[in-house]
């Protein structure tokens, strides 16, 4: 038992040392500014809520103050490290062999979603974490009869606490408290249940302490419960409403987990075959895998792999788990003799070394300061108390974010387009921007007007806006304005002369394999001469727009920045 906690140490630490240099010092790609901003200011997230999360990550800000999304970003590669380790110790209660058991381990840790996953700031590396150690306390007490039955309780509690997705986990933790046989281990359970269940306090206390930043108010336990239960949205839906074709992402999953951990598809069959040998074992693990493939079938999205797909990424790392839990046993059945151990071992390990420089450039998440750059840039160029329609996670907590961290006194409000339709969202938008109680709108086109109407300035950088409304360049942004609005094209092309002469080139320079990055290189910072080129009237600035736009996407952003610095002069 020394020699495997040794073992599984030295994995944490490899893992460590390949996952914390790439961890994000900056703002990346969906819900990590929300996490960094709800520590910062002891909010909520959004549902269910994340409660177990929540009370770690206000602490953990605490103890290392100096850059919030850079602690939460290197706590989630420390999290993800540790659910490696205890893979090792789960894989080593079926196998003798401490290399293939180092195999498996590899498998995940390597596996790009895990890898990728693991540098971000986000609540799935805690998850991941918690879902392991209760399925290596489950595997115990069902292969070796031990006392881990408390302990099985609290790490469910606490993964139960954490993310909806670790309840697919369920069919295996209540199969191992089901083979002690015994009342007075399943009360141990409970009672462990019980003590792990405990962070939900904190969003109960919030009933009595509201949180002003919520999106969803709690006012009562009825809207504890909806928020729970994310009643908002669907309890497992994940589904992205749009116009173009959408597809189930299970496929994507499967194609990963074919080039990157193929004996993983296969694993679970010695299950099916070896039923009758493995029973409970066998029933807890096929269950949750079926759990899991099917929440992975919910994962419907615009047929836009390369964006969606990289986004979708998170949720890929804990159902691989409960493919891997059956790996050790398949391992167990096909080997009896050492070179038959090694030959698995070899078969494991070669798609962990598969593209490996490729896995490593898309989870560089430290050198990514697209997303933050393109905040820090709204910020600047938005008017104080100006209104922004937000559509993209990043850009909804990652302005509040910054003005928190950068202390701005703009006081901008953020806009969710999407939740305007929300009756308690409505509510609450109505009483910050307009200081009414009862809405004078009731969607998106009728806000816009209402808000023109009163004089606001309101902004947005993506989205569709109604025909009534004319949408106009400002530099980063585009400007939301009646109609009949017309633009200065002098002045236009002024300030995105201004603008691009100030991005810096280093940040520009991001990897292919970071996409969802790319597209705020190719499009949102180019959105405003995309406009003058494709501009039906004719002017002499267009030719001057084609020409930066080619440059850009030849990716010579020096020139750009140089010309830009010499026009303005």
């Amino acid at each position: 038992m020394k020699k495997n906690l040794l073992l599984a140490g030295l994995i944490f630490l490899l893992s460590c040392l390949a996952y914390i240099p790439l961890a994000a010092i900056g703002v990346q790609e969906s819900d990590g500014a929300e996490m960094a901003y709800q520590a910062l200011s002891s909010g909520v997230l959004h549902p269910p809520g994340f409660p177990l999360y929540s009370l770690i990550s206000i602490y953990l800000v605490k103890l290392f103050p100096n850059n919030p999304y850079q602690t939460l970003a290197v706590f989630s590669a420390i999290c993800q490290a540790l659910a490696g380790s205890f893979l090792f110790l789960t894989a080593k209660i079926f196998l003798k062999s401490s290399w293939v058991s180092i195999a498996i381990a590899s498998c995940w840790l390597f596996f790009p979603a895990t890898y990728r996953s693991a540098t971000d700031c986000e609540v799935f590396a805690l998850n991941n974490l918690l879902i392991m150690i209760s399925c290596f306390c489950a595997l115990k007490i069902l292969h070796q009869q031990s006392k881990l039955i408390l302990f099985l309780g609290i790490f469910t509690g606490f993964s139960w606490s954490n993310h909806q997705m670790s309840i697919f986990f369920a069919p295996l933790i209540f199969v191992a408290v089901y083979s002690t046989k015994s009342w007075s281990q399943a009360f141990k359970f409970i009672f462990g249940l019980t003590l792990g269940l405990s962070p939900h306090l904190y969003l109960i206390s919030k009933i009595y302490l509201p949180d002003p930043n919520l999106f969803f108010p709690l006012a009562n336990f009825s809207d504890l419960i909806k928020y729970l239960t994310r009643a908002y949205y669907g309890t497992f839906n994940l589904t992205h409403v749009s116009e173009s074709e959408d597809i189930s992402y299970l496929w994507h999953l499967l194609k990963l987990i074919t080039f990157y951990a193929p004996l993983a598809l296969i694993s679970s069959l010695v299950l099916i075959i070896r039923f009758k040998k493995y029973k409970l074992v066998a029933l807890g693990i096929l269950l949750s895998v079926a759990g899991n493939l099917w929440f992975a079938s919910k994962l419907i999205y615009p047929n836009e792999v390369l964006v969606h797909g990289e986004l979708l990424m998170r949720f890929y790392p804990g159902i691989l788990l409960s493919l891997l839990l059956s790996l050790p046993i398949l391992v167990k059945e096909l080997a009896s003799r050492r070179s038959e151990y090694w030959i698995l071992f070899i078969l494991i390990m070669i798609p962990v070394g598969w593209n490996f420089p490729t896995k490593v450039s898309a989870a560089d998440a430290r050198h990514d300061r697209l997303a933050e750059l393109e905040i820090k840039m709204i910020l600047e160029e938005l008017p104080a108390k100006a209104i922004f329609i937000s559509n993209l996670d990043r850009q909804t907590m990652g302005i509040p974010y910054y003005q928190e961290v950068l202390k701005t006194n703009k006081a901008i409000e953020v806009v969710i387009q999407g939740s305007i339709g929300n009756p308690k969202y409505k509510r609450l938008l109505s009483e910050r921007i307009f200081g009414e109680r009862d809405p004078q709108f009731y969607d998106f086109p009728s806000f816009l007007e209402l808000a023109l109407k009163r004089e606001k300035k309101v902004f947005i950088l993506s989205g569709e806006i109604p025909e009534k409304f004319a949408i106009l360049p400002f530099k980063h942004t585009w400007q939301i304005a009646t109609a009949e609005t017309t633009i200065e094209i002098p002045e236009l092309t002024t300030n995105l002369l201004d603008n691009c002469s100030k991005l810096p080139v280093k940040y520009l320079n991001i990897s292919n394999n970071r996409h969802n990055s790319q597209i705020i290189v190719q499009g949102a910072f180019l959105s405003g001469w995309r406009w003058l080129a494709q501009h039906p009237m004719q002017f002499p600035q267009k030719k001057l727009a084609k020409t930066i736009i080619r440059l850009y996407e030849e990716k010579k952003y020096s020139e750009v920045q140089e010309l830009c610095q010499k026009l303005l002069n």
